[in-house]
């Protein structure tokens, strides 16, 4: 649910795709030119590859747990008919989610197109995107990273 699990690894990431797509929407949707450049020619597009490249993002650091257990509190399993709220039996569903204060990395690669400049917007862009979040939920707080 929302997390996305290393087949090899066995352990939570977070996919290179993910975070060049968010960065390049928060480019987009604050009308950001990192480089002087549209954001799709710096963080690349289903057609072809941008100025800089990223790498999926592992955990290097936890607390005294990597995983935690969370909880939904699902719409009712009554959706036929009206039902009051007393008589509605919701059943919680338990699924993982990772720990606060796990501490994720991954590397930025530029082409040799992208000077010290360059590198400096696309940081920027990056964590914006980061801070204000990544994946699903991020209103009630998941996917929100600290740098």
């Amino acid at each position: 649910m929302g997390i996305s699990w290393h087949p090899v690894l066995n352990l939570p990431y977070i996919p290179a795709s993910s975070l060049k797509g968010a960065a390049r929407a928060y480019a987009e949707v604050n009308n950001i030119r990192p480089c002087g450049k549209a954001p799709e020619e710096v963080f690349g597009s289903p057609t072809g590859a941008g100025l800089v490249e990223l790498t999926d993002a592992y955990p290097v650091k936890c607390g005294d747990k990597l995983i935690e257990p969370d909880i939904i509190n699902p719409h009712y399993r009554e959706a036929e008919g009206a039902i009051g709220e007393a008589d509605a039996s919701p059943t919680p569903l338990l699924f993982p989610a990772v720990a606060r204060g796990v501490v994720f990395r991954f590397f930025i690669a530029p082409r040799a197109e992208a000077d010290g400049k360059c590198l400096t917007d696309v940081l920027d862009v990056i964590r914006g995107a980061l801070t204000e979040g990544i994946g699903a939920k991020t209103r009630l707080g998941y996917g929100v990273l600290k740098l």
